[in-house]
């Protein structure tokens, strides 16, 4: 069925296409009068430059904005007239013809002209205020001398100044010879000159380069826009383009790597063009529904939003240019729309790209996009005080939750900006912290993060109560780039970042605490200084700044690339992902390896190599393999309800438990989470997530009831309410009517889960190596990569560790691994094929282990050391593992057998040596006075000593870095006697190094 004539269109055509059209008929006479069909979408669309009629096809023009404004029309005689329903019409004299439109104002009726009066007559004001900065720098400048290291960023402060007044100028004159002609047209020119007005006001730098910038971009189509932090790119660019009538044919959208900034983002610019998000500014984040309409002109979404509306549309007609912001954080949706926007800039000649970031590699990028116009624009000016530490921080969370006390209590004015690595240490900083401030003081303590909700978020960004009140954020990187935070003046920043890492040597991935890179160390710095000067804190040395990795590597090389392959796979753009055009190409053997894994998974045809039923399905949700796999299995097994709250719990597992501070609460704790792990069974940490899960959902439907069972078994609120937000995304982007019905554990419905669980964990096998201490060896790594239990895991409770398991993922901690989330399972439960494949069988892999007995304290301390701090390096040398058992004189070494022959041998040779030490040692004993006996083994007598006669010396107050053949060659300048053994004693507190001489 024809839809009813479009009042849109001049031309009165029966489509659907509304305001949104953007071509005009080519012979409207003729072509007005055709039907246009909804379910022929590719053809006479506002995404399809030719109609068609009649077997034949024809070009549309382009056609001008409907919200264009107009200049003044030429003398304009009108005449009153009434239609037969009484509407009235105005016709204006446009040369020699005449035009009829419905409710056009009459030049007489100006009911905007009192509002745009009050505008103009702020304007003398404002530039008053701007020329009054002029001449304050103007005078600065030539107070300075010639050496003054000011003097060259005073001039470029006046120069921007400068360079903002006559832009203002010219756009407020351009607006004034505007004539608005409608009321809608009217409401649109008031909100211009709001606009311009509060630009001019903020004076970021950006708004000086704003006319370079739009015809720069005019006259090239691949943009690379190096912009400071504070320069204005990331809110104010996108406007500039919209007002140059770049939106006036199809949309400008906007990427950002992450979900709050791209909501943020929206907001702020939505509120800076004077409409509601989803009107003119739209949004569309993860798996929610995309607010936006037919008036939407600029729209923001995350980098993974823009990559599925790729696969729908490779042409992506939907838009006339494309910005990529942040360009510089390479994750792996940044690299893919890289490639995807290059193709689509070779298949269409009239779409443009900008690639914006403080930090990016330009010189990479222009390699990548040939002719590609780099254009640099400086950040505010506001200065900002470094404060480097005196060492490294040990516990950067505590001394982050110190530094936040030092500030407050001192009475310094301004928000306070603490850079962490996660929601875990966020959420101990914030209890640390409210502990210690009387809550009855001015202060608000919030967390900012990616899981949180967007009421949670927008308590950042929203106006405090009073000038007094004093705003602590403890944040992850999510700060770093886009978002402004008014009244922030004090940035903490730990240095340390928490990074998901494939470790190509081991083949594994694990998940990581480090120090962050110096780029990413200038953006958080750059936080302290967006709206007023600042002082960065920085918890590390400068030296360790100056030690760290210049710019982050992209995460493309970092990690094993499951999902960009599926995205890959699924977008279609190359069958063979190896020749995919990247910006910087992982390794042939990552992608290989990556291929292998989803073929085991069931996601990619072994023959055919491109995606299977299933790997559409998983791609479609954009997840890791492993957790798509067990949702769809779930679904298939009618478990889908409890295996997306499964999923959920997964999402914020390292942040569930509040243990407290003192011992107390953390036995409390403990004692809780054994309670959980009542009859788990086969199912492990994965049951006892999911029974916490049905527990709390059980407590009820209103908030406090949830809030209070959660303070009862100390668990925390925010990470369940996150995990349950995450269920009902995924809910919406499985089955928007599929209803979530969570009903009570059973032995059979366990079964069920695990079957799941096995399904898309199946690779992640680890096998135990015997005693809990000698860890669990990984069947996908290498031979020598061992993982211990967490001891978050209720595994810890057993009695026996299981032969079998199946992990969630690795933490590297300290440089040891450790497994989270454990399932133990029977060999039979995964793929035969799978296991088949592996180089050693499962049941044959297990350390094997010798065990050396009859060893006395002096031989054990003489081998393992005091404390037992020589056997990471033994174990490190020797690729085995220690367990020592003073009790029984025994040690006990677990190893390969090849490394563990080698071990024996190398310790045998150590005890031989030491036992022939302890036969030769002589001790001294006192008999008369200050004469004594050297007794030997057995109690032989050797030697009688008198007065000044000694064996042993001590000495003290030397170098803390000599080293025992300087010591030698030291000793041998005063006498002949052989030193048998010297013992350098580590520095302590009262003392520098004590060594000790046996002659």
């Amino acid at each position: 069925m024809p839809t009813k004539i479009n009042e849109w269109c001049k031309f009165g055509a029966t489509c659907k296409r509304r305001e949104t059209c953007r071509y005009l008929h080519p012979n409207y006479e003729y072509d007005n009068m055709l039907n246009y069909f909804s379910n022929e979408p590719d053809y006479n669309s506002a995404q399809w430059p030719i109609g068609s009629y009649d077997n034949s096809q024809f070009e549309y023009e382009s056609q001008q904005a409907c919200l264009k404004l107009l200049p003044c029309f030429p003398p304009i005689v009108h005449h009153d007239n009434f239609d037969p329903n009484g509407q009235q019409f105005y016709f204006y004299d446009i040369g020699s013809q005449y035009c009829q439109q419905p409710g056009v104002l009459s030049i007489s009726s100006k009911p905007w002209e009192k509002p745009y009066t009050n505008r103009k007559d702020n304007i003398p004001e404002i530039t008053k205020q701007h020329q009054s900065l002029l001449i304050e720098q103007q005078r600065l400048l030539e107070d300075m001398d010639d050496d003054d290291d000011m003097k060259l960023q005073t001039e470029g402060n006046l120069q921007e100044l400068k360079d903002q007044f006559e832009i203002f100028q010219q756009t407020i004159f351009n607006l004034s010879t505007i004539n608005p002609l409608t009321l809608e047209d009217a409401n649109y020119h008031l909100n211009r000159l709001k606009r311009e007005i509060e630009r001019f006001k903020a004076r970021l730098p950006i708004y000086a380069r704003r006319q370079q910038l739009i015809d720069t971009i005019k006259s090239n189509r691949v943009i690379i826009l190096k912009a400071d932090t504070g320069s204005g790119k990331s809110s104010q660019l996108i406007q500039y383009l919209a007002d140059a009538g770049f939106a006036d044919y199809g949309q400008i959208v906007c990427t950002q790597p992450r979900r709050l900034a791209a909501r943020e983002l929206a907001s702020r610019v939505a509120k800076e063009f004077g409409c509601q998000v989803g009107e003119e500014v739209g949004c569309h984040v993860g798996a929610c529904r995309p607010k936006v309409s037919s008036r939407t002109r600029i729209r923001f979404v995350t980098d993974a939003v823009l990559l599925n509306e790729y696969q729908m549309d490779p042409m992506l007609y939907a838009y006339t240019l494309v910005i990529i912001d942040e360009a510089h954080e390479r994750h792996v949706d940044t690299d893919l729309l890289f490639g995807a926007m290059k193709l689509c800039l070779s298949r269409r000649s009239d779409i443009k790209l900008i690639v914006m970031s403080a930090t990016l590699d330009d010189k990479l990028l222009s390699k990548y996009y040939k002719d590609a116009c780099l254009i640099e624009v400086p950040g505010q000016a506001f200065p900002i005080k470094d404060i480097y530490a005196m060492e490294d921080a040990e516990n950067h969370v505590d001394e982050a939750v110190h530094k936040v006390l030092e500030i407050h209590t001192s009475g310094i004015p301004g928000d306070i900006l603490v850079f962490l690595t996660g929601q875990d240490e966020i959420n101990q900083a914030i209890d640390k912290v409210t502990s210690k401030i009387d809550s009855s003081e001015s202060v608000l303590v919030l967390p900012l993060h990616g899981k949180l909700n967007e009421d949670e978020m927008q308590a950042v960004f929203m106006t405090k109560n009073s000038k007094k009140q004093r705003k602590i954020i403890f944040s992850t990187n999510v700060a770093e780039t886009s978002i402004t935070i008014d009244g922030i003046q004090h940035v903490i920043d730990s240095g340390m970042v928490k990074e998901v890492m494939w470790d190509t040597r081991r083949r594994i991935r694990v998940l990581k605490i480090g120090y962050t890179t110096q780029s990413s160390i200038k953006q958080r710095r750059g936080r302290a200084g967006r709206t007023s000067a600042g002082t960065c804190y920085h918890l590390y040395t400068y030296d360790t700044y100056q030690s760290l990795e210049v710019c982050s590597r992209a995460e493309i090389l970092c990690i094993q690339p499951s999902i960009a392959v599926l995205k890959l796979k699924h977008l279609d753009i190359v069958e063979d992902i190896t020749k995919f055009d990247w910006l910087e190409s992982p390794s042939n053997n990552s992608l290989q390896e990556t291929v292998k894994s989803l073929t085991w998974l069931g996601a990619i045809n072994s023959k055919t190599g491109k995606l299977t039923g299933l790997g559409r399905r998983m791609a479609k949700l954009g997840l890791e393999p492993m957790f798509s796999v067990m949702i769809l299995t779930g679904q298939k097994l009618n478990c889908l309800s409890h295996v997306l709250a499964l999923v959920g719990m997964l999402s914020v597992v390292q942040n569930i438990w509040w243990r407290g501070e003192n011992d107390q609460s953390k036995h409390t704790s403990d004692e809780i989470r054994a309670s959980f792990a009542r009859d788990t069974g086969i199912g492990g940490d994965f049951i006892v997530l999911l029974r916490i899960f049905l527990e709390w959902h059980a407590s009820g439907e209103r908030r406090d009831r949830r809030k209070a069972w959660c303070l009862k078994h100390m668990i925390r609120w925010k990470s369940m309410t996150m995990a349950n937000s995450l269920v009902r995304e995924l809910v919406y982007q499985i089955d928007p009517k599929f209803q979530v019905h969570l009903t009570e554990l059973n032995d059979e419905l366990i079964k069920q889960i695990v079957h799941c669980i096995c399904a898309g964990f199946f690779q992640n096998l680890a096998i135990s190596n015997g005693p809990i201490r000698a860890g669990y060896q990984l069947a996908t790594g290498t031979t020598d990569t061992v993982a211990h239990i967490h001891r978050s895991s209720v595994i810890t409770f057993a009695q026996q560790p299981p032969k079998f398991i199946l992990y969630h993922e690795i933490i590297n901690i300290n440089e040891t691994n450790y497994l989270t989330v454990m399932c133990p399972v029977e060999l039979d439960w995964l793929d035969k094929s799978w296991l088949d494949s592996l180089p050693c069988s499962p049941s044959q892999c297990a350390f094997d282990n010798y065990t050396f007995v009859n060893l006395g304290p002096a031989l054990l301390l003489a081998l393992v050391g005091r404390k037992c701090k020589k056997i990471p390096q033994l174990e490190e040398q020797l690729h085995v593992l220690f367990e020592v058992d003073r009790a029984q004189s025994k040690l006990t070494i677990w190893g390969h057998p090849d490394k563990l022959s080698n071990a024996q041998q190398c310790l045998h040779q150590i005890l031989n040596r030491e036992r022939d030490k302890l036969r030769n040692e002589l001790q001294d004993f006192q008999i008369i006075g200050s004469t004594r006996i050297l007794l030997g083994a057995g109690a032989e007598p050797r030697l009688a000593l008198v007065e000044d006669e000694y064996i042993k010396i001590f000495l003290k107050n030397l170098p803390k870095n000599i080293t025992e053949e300087q010591i030698q060659q030291k000793c041998e300048l005063y006498g002949q006697g052989k030193l048998k053994e010297i013992c350098i004693f580590i520095r302590t507190i009262f003392l520098n190094n004590l060594i000790k001489l046996v002659i």
